[in-house]
Formats: C-alpha cells, sequence, structure tokens
C-alpha cells in the first residue's frame, strides 16, 4: 500500500480534519519507528573493491542488522579495538573478519582487514545462484512508502492518534485515545510493539 494511498485514508477517516503535512510527517516517524523493531527488513549486496575499506548502504536503510564477506558473518567492531593490533591496523589486508561504523557518516560502514578479493558484478541483489564470490551483503531494516497491505490500518491508527492528540484547531483527545488503542491492538495481532510519541517524551 503506498504511502499516497494511505494518507488518503487517514484523511477520510478524520472527515478532512487532517493537516497534510503533519500526517505526512507522522506516517514517516511511524515507518521509521516500524525499521527500528525489525519489520520492514531487506537485504543489499555490495561490491567489494580491492583495497577498499568504506562502504555505504541506501538512503532508505533504517538499522544494520549483520553484515557479511563473502557470506561469512564479521564481528561488530570498534576502533580502540582495532587499534590493539597496531599503528598500523588500517592498511592491514586480507579476507575481512570485522566491520565498524565509528566516525563515518550515517549507513556508512568500513570493513577490516583492507580486502584483497574484488567481487563479481553485483546485479539486481541476486541472493540466488548467481551470488557472487566475495561480495559484502547486508541484512538491514528499511524505510520504505509502499508497504504491505497489512500495515496500513495500524499505522492510519497510529497515525491519527498523533494528529489529534496534537494541540491544533481538531484537538480530540477522545478520538485520539481510541485510535491509540485501535492501532496499539493490530499491531499486537502482527506482534509488533511501537513505543507512542508520550513514552519517548
Amino acid at each position: 500500500m503506498t504511502k499516497a494511498a494511505t494518507l488518503t485514508l487517514i484523511s477520510d477517516l478524520s472527515k478532512g480534519q487532517t493537516d497534510a503535512t503533519a500526517i505526512g510527517r507522522f506516517y514517516d516517524d511511524v515507518v521509521r519507528e516500524l525499521g527500528r523493531v525489525d519489520v520492514l527488513v531487506r537485504a543489499t549486496l555490495i561490491e567489494s573493491v580491492i583495497d577498499q575499506a568504506g562502504y555505504t548502504l541506501p538512503d532508505a536503510v533504517v538499522e544494520r542488522q549483520a553484515t557479511f564477506f563473502d557470506m561469512h558473518t564479521l564481528d561488530e567492531v570498534n576502533t580502540a579495538t582495532l587499534e590493539t593490533l597496531g599503528i598500523n591496523w588500517r592498511d592491514d589486508k586480507g579476507t575481512p573478519i570485522a566491520v565498524f561504523t565509528e566516525n563515518q557518516t550515517e549507513n556508512a560502514f568500513s570493513l577490516y582487514p583492507l580486502p584483497q578479493s574484488a567481487s563479481g558484478t553485483v546485479a539486481g541483489g541476486n541472493f540466488g545462484t548467481s551470488f557472487p564470490v566475495y561480495a559484502i551483503s547486508s541484512i538491514h531494516t528499511n524505510f520504505e512508502t509502499d508497504l504491505p497491505v497489512w500495515l496500513e490500518l495500524p499505522i492510519t491508527f497510529s497515525v491519527l492518534h498523533r494528529e489529534f492528540i496534537r494541540e491544533s484547531n481538531h484537538t480530540d483527545t477522545d478520538f485520539a485515545t481510541a485510535c491509540l488503542q485501535m492501532s496499539t491492538l493490530l499491531f499486537a495481532i502482527l506482534g509488533i510493539r511501537l513505543s507512542t510519541p508520550e513514552e519517548n517524551e
């Protein structure tokens, strides 16, 4: 279900009282929260390059769950641990065994040691028989605007709760509370628990 279709449903259920900008922002907030509770899980293949430590995942990634090199799991480490290996640890070469993210931009990560084998071309993210050797793969949660239809109603009521609980010319705490109860119930049926904006304050 697209974001636009869900926002239309939200507007219809509120009889046109909602603020388009606000509900768009609330929708994005809910989807990001779903990304933090491992609902929207995806995998990405990345081509490895000889002597290149740093790589970046797509902008839509919310949280990286695991990283692999040539189908072997990489350990998550920090730079303090790597510094115990010697002053020139950044120049070490070999088959990557670890990944670190300190002091890097969002969704960026680096491998240790520097890979000495380049992967084949990654075309279309195929995880089947054509999986390229020496490729980097990542399992992560995603921010998406075209969601499974079974998420439409719980997201709709969660957005309505946020819209009607905030201070505005259409604040309605009773309706907001009912929407929160409905979204909580629907998410619970799916095995999902999201924190409410009030819990995050």
